[in-house]
């Protein structure tokens, strides 16, 4: 049997490129984009979960930087004023906003470029917990104090803020975002309010250190009160 030479080596024969014809590489390609097109899906709720983690840990610094500002101010955290922008101080707590406040008392400062999954472009996403201070000074403005929270392991820190109803201004320049008169975490949308950032869930920091990660208030595990387990 005599084998046939292809003698003219400007003509291509029907294989090539290492040895795959054009057609099986656009088979292989096709076949390719299947597959991506399967996986996108699937990679989207893991895309969220490392949002949602990321952003726990920085809420975790902060709050970690709020403990040690009360260590130095006789069991103070931060106080919170009105609308106060980065480098402004709020005239009637004579402070700058609490996340100035809190900012030499955080190692790591990457934790101020905010949360990936904010929906608004801003550096201040999330709030400081002053529910119980500004109820228990007759509705002023007022420091949470360490030493009276009963209830540690549930009081409401700081977390993801998701009111959004500052006024576009105060969305993206507040860095004084806190819950003195208004709830700036729901974990539903309505009017004050958008969807929880990380898929319908939303950080939370507590007075005793831990990080929980939540879809709905849960009476036994959260209040706003310094002594008493009491939604907002």
């Amino acid at each position: 049997m005599k084998t046939r030479h292809n003698n003219n080596p400007g003509q291509n024969t029907s294989k090539d490129l290492d040895g795959f014809s054009v057609i099986e590489l656009l088979v292989i390609l096709v076949a390719l984009g299947v597959i991506a097109a399967m996986l996108l899906p699937s990679l989207k709720p893991i895309r969220s979960a490392s949002k949602q983690i990321s952003c726990s840990i920085q809420i975790k610094s902060i709050s970690d930087g709020l403990s040690s500002h009360a260590d130095d101010f006789n069991q103070r955290y931060t106080i919170a004023g009105g609308m106060v922008p980065w480098e402004q101080v709020d005239p009637t707590t004579h402070r700058p906003s609490w996340m100035q406040q809190v900012t030499p008392y955080v190692t790591d400062k990457d934790v101020f470029a905010g949360c990936a999954a904010y929906p608004v472009f801003s550096q201040f996403h999330y709030f400081l917990g002053a529910r119980a201070a500004f109820v228990e000074a007759g509705e002023q403005y007022a420091a949470v104090q360490r030493d009276k929270v009963q209830y540690p392991s549930a009081f409401v820190l700081a977390g993801d803020n998701n009111f959004s109803n500052f006024g576009d201004l105060g969305v993206k320049q507040d860095a004084d975002k806190d819950d003195y008169s208004f709830m700036t975490q729901v974990f539903s949308q309505d009017d004050s309010h958008w969807v929880p950032q990380h898929e319908g869930l939303l950080n939370t920091a507590f007075a005793d250190g831990h990080i929980g990660v939540f879809d709905k208030f849960d009476p036994e595990r959260m209040t706003y009160r310094y002594d008493s387990m009491s939604a907002y």
